[in-house]
């Protein structure tokens, strides 16, 4: 099955293959692809301070607020300081989600990489 509309699809899929700029940019289950992806609504301080080591796939921010779509592993520390304060959210991406952050990632000095930073 070949879909945009992944939100209506996703409780059917087993596996998915990502696809970005013509080329396969992640294949594997739905739950291993979301399960170390990320959205984080919060703070941007504390983002900077938190999210050092994680592959940013994309972030907006408006004053001192962002949205951070990110992969990696956090420890229940970084979750916890993550969490604090009134207005954050952590929570684990939807498939849709993850798909719209690589589709709007923008290679980095014409590299494959996405990895993107805060600052």
């Amino acid at each position: 099955m070949s879909s945009h509309l992944i939100d209506e699809c996703a409780g059917l899929l087993e596996t998915v293959t990502i696809l970005h700029d013509g080329r396969v940019v992640g294949s594997e289950s739905v739950d291993d692809a979301t399960a170390n992806t990320w959205v984080y609504v919060g703070a941007q301080a504390s983002a900077e301070r938190v999210l050092t080591n994680v592959e940013i796939l994309s972030m907006s921010s408006m004053g001192g607020m962002c949205t951070v779509v990110f992969r990696g592993v956090l420890s229940e520390g970084q979750r916890a300081l993550l969490r604090a304060g009134s207005m954050a959210e952590l929570r684990h991406t939807t498939l849709q989600e993850l798909v719209s952050a690589i589709g709007s990632a923008e290679p980095q000095n014409n590299t494959p990489s996405r990895q993107g930073t805060l600052k």
